[in-house]
């Protein structure tokens, strides 16, 4: 149950520091502004874009500043990043990882699911991954045994990617 908290937290600290911006009231989107992004990307994904499935995704995960994120606009960004990832869009891969981490998107918690895509991701350089990965491996969470040089590794690449965390966490650790 420990281990559950904890990967859960890291990862809600990881999702929300990636999505930083969002936090900002200031720069939240607008519900025009997401119906917008919707309307732009929805053609080009529906057509196969890895991109653009990756954009939806990010749309409908933003939900409108104004209200909560809904269960089917969550379920949609769910849909869509797994529709990316499957393509090889590493940042969907994170993204897809993040959703069984944390439970979002309309999908259970499966650390097994979330580990395999933070892998692929991480594989393809995405940054965010490698750190997540290297906080699974460092602190023994997300289903997988500590490895102290697996762990150091991959938040070394992260961190050589300009992964803020990655660094902050390879200095504090000596």
């Amino acid at each position: 149950m420990l281990q559950k908290t904890a990967s859960v937290v890291m990862a809600w600290l990881l999702w929300s520091g990636a999505n930083a911006a969002m936090a900002d009231e200031e720069t939240a989107p607008s519900k025009q502004t997401v119906e917008r992004q919707i309307a732009n990307w929805l053609p080009r994904a529906e057509a196969g874009d890895a991109n653009a499935q990756y954009q939806l995704g990010k749309a409908y995960g933003q939900g409108f500043c104004d209200a909560p994120p809904v269960v089917e606009w969550e379920k949609q960004a769910g849909k869509w990043f797994t529709k990316a990832a499957m393509q090889g869009h590493a940042a969907a891969q994170f993204e897809l990882g993040t959703c069984y981490d944390t439970g979002r998107c309309g999908l259970r918690v499966d650390f097994r699911q979330a580990v395999a895509w933070f892998q692929k991701a991480a594989d393809l350089g995405d940054t965010n991954a490698q750190f997540a990965l290297g906080q699974a491996y460092w602190f023994g969470i997300r289903g997988v045994q500590k490895n102290p040089t697996k762990a150091k590794y991959l938040l070394e690449r992260a961190a050589q990617g300009g992964h803020p965390s990655a660094k902050n966490l390879l200095k504090t650790s000596g």
